[in-house]
């Protein structure tokens, strides 16, 4: 995939584990992205594994031991 970022462009790798629920990055080959509904963990916050590697940017949310980071933005 080719994401537009400003006059640049940038490659992404689609994710073999998109969509699959997750409470950490590291249960996912890119980020677990916040989301709503139930999680996997009790007292973890919801996500699910990204759909590419790196994703585009903006501002990153991402969840490390089911708790929200927020990275700065891009």
């Amino acid at each position: 995939m080719l994401y537009p970022l400003g006059p640049f462009h940038f490659c992404a790798v689609k994710t073999s584990d998109r969509g699959k629920a997750c409470a950490d990055d590291r249960e996912c080959q890119g980020d677990c992205v916040p989301v709503e509904g139930p999680s996997v963990r009790p007292g973890a916050r919801p996500g699910v594994c990204a759909p590419a590697l790196p994703m585009p940017g903006g501002c990153p949310r991402h969840l490390v031991d089911g708790k929200l980071v927020e990275d700065p933005c891009i």
